[in-house]
C-alpha cells in the first residue's frame, strides 16, 4: 500500500471478544497494519451509532448479535450503511444464510472456522476493488424475474444456427429495449466471435472457472458489450463438452437473474447441450430444406421429445439456402409435429458480405427482416408497421392529384 494512501477503516461487528481480538491481530499484522484500521463494536445498537458518525469504509459483521440476529441484522445495517461494502462472518452452520446475504447485496462472506489472516486480508482487498469497480462502472440493469432463455440448436452442420442466434439476440435487444445476453455454448468454439467480428478478452471458460465468485463487477469484466447494448459471452478456448457442466449451469443461473433475455447458441445436439437445454423455455431447431437435413431434423426432434423436451417448447427455423428446395410449410409441420416459427429466405450474398465485413447481416436484408418479425412475435410485440418510402408517398400524392383533376374535368 502507498504510504500516502489513508488506511481503510473497517467496522468490525462481533460480540465475541476473543474472535474480535483475533481479527484485530490479523489486520494489525506487519503486512496489513498500514492498510487497515479496525473499529470494534459488539452490538447492532452500537454499530448503528458508530455508522452515524461517518468515516467507515468497510463493514465486517457477524450477524448473530445480542440485540439482533440473522437477516434482521443485515437489513438494519444495509439501511443505515447505504452502499458501503459488507463482508459477513459466518459460522459453518449458518453458511446458507451468509450466501443469502450475498444475493441481497453483501460483497462476500467468510466462514469463521476456516478464516485465516491471509484469507481475510485478501478478501477485503478484492471486495474493495470490486466495490470500486461497481461504483465507477455503469450498473447492469437487473430483472425482477428470471430471464427467458432461448436455446438455438443446429439440426445439421451448416444450417446457419449461429447466424440465427446472433441476429435473434440483437433484434430482441433492440425491439424490447431489455437486457439481453448472447452465450456461445457451441462445442465447436469461435464461430460466434467470427460472426460478430469480436475479439473478446475473456471467454466462457473464464466465467466457469470463477463461477463461485461471480458478482456484478466480475461479470462486467467477463462479458463483451456490442454497440446497441447486446452483451455477449464468447465461447471457451476449448470445446464446451470439456467444461464442467455443473459449474456452467451456475454461470447460466447467475446470468438468468440479471437479464431479461438469454439466447444460447448450442450448436449440434450432444450431451452438454442436452443438459443446458433444461434451462431453456424455448428451443429453436435450425434446419435447411435439403432432404438429408430434414431427415436429420426429424431424428433430432424425436430425440428431444424422448429426452422430455415438451413439444410446445420446440419450434423450427427453416433456412432456405437453396430457393429451389421448398416443401409446403403445412406438410412439414404435419411430418415433424412441431410449429415452423420462421422461414428464412435464401441470403447467400447478404451473409457472405456480412462475414467478410465481420458484422451482422444488413438490417434491410430479407434474412434479418424475417428474424426481426419472429423476434417480435417471441417477445409478444405487435407486428411492426412498415414506414412508407418517399417513392410510395410520391405515388400516393400523384394518384391523389390525378383523381382530383379528373373530378374537376368531369364537373
Amino acid at each position: 500500500m502507498n504510504p500516502s494512501t489513508p488506511p481503510i477503516i473497517v467496522l468490525l461487528i462481533e460480540d465475541s471478544p476473543d474472535y474480535a481480538a483475533l481479527v484485530v491481530k490479523w489486520l494489525s499484522s506487519q503486512a496489513a497494519s498500514a492498510e487497515f484500521t479496525v473499529v470494534w463494536t459488539d452490538s447492532l445498537t452500537a454499530s448503528l451509532s458508530r455508522l452515524e458518525q461517518g468515516g467507515i469504509d468497510f463493514i465486517l459483521v457477524d450477524l448473530g448479535l445480542p440485540d439482533s440476529d440473522g437477516l434482521a441484522t443485515f437489513t438494519a445495517l444495509r439501511g443505515r450503511a447505504g452502499d458501503l461494502p459488507m463482508i459477513v462472518l459466518s459460522g459453518a452452520e449458518s453458511e446458507a444464510l451468509a450466501v443469502q446475504t450475498v444475493q441481497l447485496g453483501a460483497q462476500d462472506y467468510l466462514v469463521k472456522s476456516t478464516c485465516t489472516a491471509e484469507l481475510l486480508t485478501r478478501t477485503l482487498r478484492h471486495a474493495r476493488v470490486r466495490h470500486q469497480l461497481g461504483v465507477n462502472r455503469p450498473r447492469l440493469e437487473t430483472s425482477t424475474a428470471q430471464a427467458r432463455i432461448v436455446g438455438v440448436l443446429s439440426a445439421a452442420g451448416g444450417a446457419g444456427a449461429t447466424s440465427v442466434a446472433c441476429v435473434l439476440a440483437a433484434e430482441l435487444r433492440h425491439h424490447t429495449d431489455q437486457t439481453t445476453l448472447l452465450m456461445d455454448l457451441d462445442s465447436n468454439p469461435g464461430l460466434l466471435s467470427f460472426t460478430l467480428g469480436i475479439d473478446p478478452e475473456f471467454c466462457l471458460q473464464d466465467a466457469v472457472e470463477r463461477a463461485d465468485q461471480l458478482d456484478s463487477a466480475i461479470w462486467e469484466e467477463l462479458i463483451t458489450r456490442r454497440p446497441g447494448g447486446l452483451d455477449t459471452l464468447a465461447s471457451s478456448k476449448t470445446a464446451t463438452y470439456g467444461i464442467d457442466i455443473a459449474r456452467l449451469n451456475t454461470v447460466v443461473r447467475f446470468a438468468a437473474a440479471r437479464y431479461h433475455w438469454i439466447v444460447m447458441d448450442l450448436g449440434r445436439l450432444n450431451q452438454g447441450s442436452v443438459q443446458l437445454l433444461e434451462n431453456a423455455q424455448d428451443v429453436l431447431l435450425v434446419s435447411t430444406e435439403s432432404l438429408p437435413a430434414l431427415h436429420q431434423c426429424k431424428r433430432t426432434i424425436g430425440m428431444l421429445l424422448d429426452l422430455g423436451i415438451a413439444e410446445e417448447r420446440l419450434r423450427l427455423i427453416l433456412n432456405q439456402k437453396d430457393a429451389g428446395e421448398m416443401v409446403a410449410r403445412k406438410e412439414l409441420e404435419n411430418i415433424f409435429g412441431v410449429t415452423i416459427a420462421a422461414t428464412l429466405p435464401p441470403a447467400h450474398k447478404d451473409l457472405d458480405e456480412s462475414y467478410r465485413k465481420k458484422r451482422l447481416p444488413a438490417v434491410t436484408g430479407a434474412f434479418r427482416s424475417a428474424l426481426r418479425e419472429f423476434s417480435r412475435k417471441l417477445a409478444g410485440l405487435p407486428e411492426e408497421v412498415q414506414n412508407l418510402s418517399p417513392l410510395s408517398l410520391t405515388n400516393l400524392r400523384a394518384r391523389f392529384f390525378h383523381k382530383k383533376g379528373t373530378r374537376a374535368i368531369a364537373s
